[in-house]
């Protein structure tokens, strides 16, 4: 019999510093004097807050701090830090909103730019940072990759009134989102329905800040990677974009700078964080990141916290399980990644014989297929294959489909459920 021991680290933080740390498993994190945030977010002193494995974090010290760390895999006190020029930013949108008129509504924000260049950890603090000034911003997430709002697979919006923390950002807790799922993590150029549900976001976004008087005061912020630069000019267009915060890299701030969009948009270039290193196998990471984001949604990302209550409903007699492909039925089980504005995608009834335990899937608001891309569809839960059972009594062949949902389900609707192409997987 073996016994395992925790590794107990107690470290000092200079103020201004940051404690940068990669978790190991059953990791905890207490602040035992001092006071420190971790992307804009103030951490409580005095409690311990167990964080899962493998996660990437940076404390930033506010005031000179000391804290105990239980179980870290690597754990250092950075040089450099961008929280002090990240709260700069955001103090001088602060004073912008001084100068508006009573009804003009606070600014239309992008923060894009190349991988790996702190797109997320940079909208993370403007996010924090505005809810604990009192404001309730519009975010957007259009990462089809590492969506902060929604599962992988899907664009989404929603109104943030409480912080991100790090045992909170992905428990799905805060305001019912508007999401859209695209049903992959890969997005190519002029992609129809990419195009299409970042019209339909952008509508309601600007329909949402015309007529909440909290969220016009807050403005919005939209996150999007840069994937092309007619993928930018369409975001910048239909949200009516004022300010375009460029990540780490003075080529795509020049190229912004250089094109023509409907209206005027200033652009300005940011720093990206500093820090560990993410990994070198970044497509695995990113793929553990998103395994991540599916369990979280269904168990909870606290390990002292999980989401509950679960409910486990029968797939409804009624309900119909499709596939959407593209015109040549590539990316079976994927919606359609086309190669022209006009194309349509391919819809069809899927077997359900090919549906498989730990299949997550899209629960959508509409009644038929024809209407898979009626402007009035979108997601409104995810479910996940539990359980499948075959039985054959008297030579007739019964399928029984157990879902289940991370929120409580009376039934399934008659509605249509898209596989996203995620799974649950427990060994991440």
């Amino acid at each position: 019999m073996t016994t395992s021991t925790n590794d107990i680290k107690t470290m000092h933080v200079n103020k201004g510093k940051e404690l940068r740390i990669i978790t190991g498993e059953n990791f905890t994190f207490k602040i035992l004097k001092g006071q420190m945030e971790w992307n804009g977010c103030e951490l409580s002193n005095g409690t311990a807050q167990p964080i899962q494995q493998n996660t990437w974090l940076s404390f930033y010290a506010i005031e000179e701090s000391d804290v105990e760390i239980i179980n870290s895999k690597n754990c250092y006190i950075g040089i450099k830090s961008v929280v002090e020029e990240y709260y700069s930013i955001f103090n001088n949108l602060n004073d912008n909103r001084s100068h508006f008129a009573e009804d003009e509504p606070a600014q239309i924000i992008l923060v894009t730019g190349p991988a790996r260049s702190g797109k997320t950890t940079f909208t993370l603090h403007q996010l924090n940072y505005q809810v604990q000034y009192g404001y309730n911003p519009l975010f957007v997430d259009l990462s089809l990759s590492t969506n902060i709002i929604t599962l992988p697979g899907c664009i989404g919006c929603t109104v943030v009134s409480n912080t991100f923390s790090p045992t909170t950002q992905l428990d799905y807790n805060f305001n019912q989102p508007l999401v859209y799922c695209c049903g992959t993590t890969k997005i190519e150029d002029k992609n129809p329905l990419y195009y299409h549900y970042i019209e339909l976001l952008a509508a309601n976004c600007l329909m949402k800040m015309n007529s909440d008087q909290s969220v016009k005061k807050s403005g919005m912020i939209i996150r999007c990677p840069f994937i092309s630069m007619e993928v930018i000019k369409k975001v910048v267009n239909s949200f009516k974009v004022d300010l375009v915060y460029v990540m780490d890299s003075e080529q795509l701030l020049n190229e912004i700078e250089s094109s023509q969009f409907d209206h005027c948009v200033t652009s300005s270039f940011v720093n990206k964080p500093t820090g560990i290193p993410l990994c070198i196998e970044y497509n695995s990471f990113i793929r553990r990141l998103q395994h991540r984001a599916v369990n979280n949604y269904f168990y909870g990302c606290s390990p002292e916290s999980p989401l509950c209550p679960r409910s486990s409903v029968l797939l409804s007699l009624s309900a119909k399980v499709v596939t959407i492909k593209s015109l040549n039925n590539e990316n079976a089980g994927f919606l359609p990644i086309g190669q022209t504005a006009s194309q349509k995608p391919y819809v069809e009834e899927k077997e359900r014989q090919d549906i498989k335990k730990n299949d997550v899937y899209a629960l959508l608001n509409c009644t038929t297929v024809d209407e898979v891309l009626n402007d009035t569809t979108n997601v409104i839960g995810f479910v996940t294959v539990e359980n499948i059972s075959i039985s054959t009594e008297d030579q007739n062949i019964s399928l029984q489909i157990e879902i289940l949902s991370p929120h409580p389900v009376e039934e399934l609707p008659s509605t249509v459920l898209v596989a996203t192409g995620m799974k649950i997987e427990h060994d991440i």
